[in-house]
């Protein structure tokens, strides 16, 4: 009885640290650059995954409870305080920044996605599902992608938040999906379930993503 009663007071002390650990991701890149280090992080994630699919999206409707504006795409860094302005323009430069901020971080409201795949890369096949564990919103119009543009390398989107977060107090930001382009998407599941959408790559021509899939998808010779 000793032994067992010890066993169940362990437990529940493993309980609140659990739920902080649940409650604590790991920081993971937003984007992924095309520099020289972007086949080896997409490998890494690649293997990681417990299915690779190369689908196309729609809009499955609002998820359930209240929508919740975030940024799109990546988390945003607040413009420096208006207070640090020098100076009248300085002051309407820093206004407009912060105009600009306040407006980013509710642009983006994430709802039940549709997926319907065209290819399995990896993992168990699937055919369709309506993905509503993950920060996604369909959008109309060509996919809002490379996310940024700069004078080393272009970056496309590749991290989706598990919305679980929300109810950790964090704020991730919703991965903007076009329902005009296909993405090659990675899955991680729990307990043997076909899991959700944790990483979604555009699949064009403009993007390298589906090429170093089908590569890496590949058995070896």
């Amino acid at each position: 009885m000793k032994v067992l009663a010890a066993a169940v007071v362990a437990i529940l002390a493993l309980q609140p640290l659990e739920q902080a650990f649940a409650c604590s991701p790991v920081r993971k890149p937003a984007l992924l650059p095309l520099d020289d280090a972007w086949r080896e992080t997409f490998g890494e994630w690649f293997v990681k995954a417990d299915g690779v699919h190369l689908v196309m999206v729609s809009d499955a409707g609002p998820l359930e409870g209240a929508a919740w504006p975030m940024p799109c795409d990546r988390n945003i860094h607040p413009p420096p305080p208006a207070e640090l302005a020098r100076g009248k323009a300085q002051k309407a430069e820093f206004a407009e920044l912060w105009r600009s901020y306040e407006a980013d971080l509710g642009a983006c409201i994430p709802g039940r996605t549709r997926v319907h795949v065209v290819e399995t890369l990896k993992g168990p096949s699937r055919e369709e599902w309506v993905e509503q564990a993950s920060a996604i919103q369909v959008v109309d119009g060509p996919p809002p992608e490379p996310v940024l543009q700069t004078k080393e390398a272009a970056a496309y989107g590749a991290w989706v938040a598990d919305l679980t977060l929300l109810s950790c107090g964090a704020e991730p930001f919703a991965r903007r999906m076009s329902r005009q382009a296909a993405y090659v998407v990675l899955t991680a599941g729990s307990d043997g379930r076909q899991g959700r959408i944790t990483h979604a790559f555009l699949a064009d021509d403009r993007a390298p993503f589906l090429a170093e899939a089908r590569r890496l998808a590949r058995p070896a010779p």
